[in-house]
């Protein structure tokens, strides 16, 4: 089984296979999210956008742009774990 870690990818890298998927005429579903506490409708809901495609790319809020949204004392967990967890 592949390493969760090996599923997360920079800009760049996520770019490169946006356009890689473009040229060979395939539908990717972008959705992105805080995920800051993850549960049952968050995994429901990227099960259901990836049905739209032939590939879900997930864009993650930064731990900076979540303290923004969501407060101080947030995200419960950092950046790391949440895109692992993803």
């Amino acid at each position: 089984m592949r390493d969760p870690a090996a599923k997360c990818i920079t800009l760049a890298a996520a770019c490169f296979c946006r356009d890689a998927m473009a040229k060979r005429g395939d539908d990717l579903v972008v959705t992105n999210g805080c995920f800051d506490v993850l549960h049952r409708g968050h995994v429901e809901t990227l099960h259901r956008a990836r049905r739209f495609g032939d590939a879900l790319m997930v864009l993650l809020n930064s731990d900076a742009s979540v303290r923004e949204l969501k407060g101080a004392g947030r995200p419960v967990r950092p950046q790391t774990d949440r895109a692992y967890l993803l």
